[in-house]
């Protein structure tokens, strides 16, 4: 009894930390973008990705809907080095 009431509180502390964190929306944007651009390099992408939604973090921004912004920067890094 009292290991289920450890293991509920985990899960609980678990669901909390994502909630708080918006996790779930974070991790749902990031498999659209992959899909929706397919990059040759996934790991690539997703590190670019959560450099730019740290650098957003750093300027203030969190909390706030600047996701379409981190994507367009994305989307030109992405045509920019493929010019190249």
């Amino acid at each position: 009894m009292e290991e289920q009431n450890r293991e509920e509180q985990c899960l609980r502390k678990a669901e909390e930390y994502v909630k708080e964190h918006d996790i779930q929306r974070i991790v749902k944007d990031c498999i659209v973008q992959l899909c929706i651009h397919r990059p040759d390099n996934p790991y690539s992408f997703l590190r670019q990705h959560f450099a730019s939604l740290e650098k957003v973090r750093a300027k203030g921004f969190a909390g706030k809907s600047v996701l379409p912004m981190i994507y367009n920067s994305m989307l030109s890094q992405t045509i920019a080095s493929n010019v190249r």
